[in-house]
């Protein structure tokens, strides 16, 4: 590269991970067309995992993000495990099947009498 570069990503929710392996000492600004410049700058070397909320790049491991982060945004809407497989549309059955701590505990959550040994 000649200089600095401004890459323009879409205002979309949408996480970026960032390595700037440019042979020059140069930045990468990340932003949308809508933001002001540079958004967020990742010098020459450096790596960053960015988070656009759809109208702005923010630096994730800096920002103040709002959380939980909505179903709508990425996230699970939950700050529990059980909220959020709920949140994600899970089902009684689905979930007993997820969360089984065996192969027959995850059959009895089928509705399916689990023989010995496994098969059928």
């Amino acid at each position: 590269m000649t200089g600095d570069r401004d890459i323009i990503v879409p205002s979309t929710v949408q996480q970026y991970w960032v390595d700037n392996a440019t042979s020059g000492s140069y930045t990468l600004g990340i932003r949308t067309s809508s933001q002001g410049t540079p958004g967020v700058t990742v010098a020459q070397g450096e790596r960053a995992i960015l988070y656009c909320d759809g109208s702005n790049v923010v630096d994730a491991d800096t920002a103040t993000i709002s959380l939980p982060l909505a179903v709508s945004q990425g996230g699970t809407g939950a700050t529990t495990a059980s909220g959020a497989r709920v949140n994600l549309g899970g089902t009684s059955v689905g979930i007993a099947v997820f969360t089984a701590a065996s192969e027959s505990a995850a059959q009895i959550a089928l509705g399916l009498d689990p023989i010995e040994g496994g098969t059928y």
